[in-house]
């Protein structure tokens, strides 16, 4: 009977444990969902096309000079070079802090969003927008956009990392805050600076969100495994 209990106590959802394991795979399979189904709609029906060329007009009407730096500046926080330079940084501060664990997991998720976003525009090979003036000049395809992809993932994955100092609401609130703004303005400069659709930027959100959340669910398993 002790066994039987003990066995049972396995599929105890009420652990906390447990309970955040459930919902970050539940965001995880809700992004990514979310991702299918934009994806399915941008490369099988066109039904988005005109709507993005739509936003893209109206924002590129509001330009100002003045704002064509700053625009420039925060997308290079989305960049290959600024990813790589804050992933290399933060695994080395990790690893020689004796946080494998971290480090394994900040460098898996920016690998991985590096990966995922070169299959990805590989295959479905949409073009870059057109209908406005770009103001920078950029190559490769545009679907999903590997800026907005990249930003999600690492700069959550860095939130998540320093929630586990900061067990305050307040605390965490400021750092979800400081991470939205920092993903949306990378994915408002990629749409200022006229280089990806609307659905180019929404899609590498959600992919970059599922791929964090998957990533949160399996090490917050392994580390309370570990304990």
């Amino acid at each position: 009977m002790t066994r039987y209990r003990a066995w049972l106590s396995n599929f105890d959802l009420l652990k906390p444990e447990s309970t955040r394991r459930l919902l970050w795979t539940g965001l995880a399979l809700l992004f990514l969902g979310l991702f299918l189904k934009l994806t399915d709609e941008v490369s099988e029906h066109g039904n988005l096309d005109t709507l993005d060329q739509r936003i893209l007009i109206m924002i590129a009407h509001y330009r100002v000079a003045a704002f064509n730096g700053s625009a420039v500046d925060f997308t290079a926080l989305g960049s290959p070079t600024v990813i790589t330079l804050i992933t290399v940084i933060g695994v080395l501060l990790l690893w020689l802090n004796h946080d494998r664990r971290g480090s394994t997991y900040l460098a898996t998720g920016s690998i991985g969003a590096g990966i995922g976003t070169y299959t990805l525009k590989h295959l479905l090979t949409r073009e870059r927008p057109s209908v406005v003036p770009r103001l920078v000049e950029v190559t490769g395809y545009s679907y999903p956009s590997g800026h907005s992809l990249s930003a999600t993932s690492v700069y959550l994955l860095l939130m998540f990392l320093a929630w586990r100092y900061y067990r305050g609401w307040q605390a965490r609130l400021a750092l979800l805050l400081c991470a939205s703004v920092v993903i949306g303005g990378v994915c408002l400069s990629r749409l200022y600076l006229g280089v990806h659709y609307p659905s180019d930027v929404l899609s590498g959100v959600f992919l970059g969100a599922a791929w964090t959340c998957l990533l949160t669910a399996y090490f917050s398993r392994a580390e309370s495994g570990a304990r």
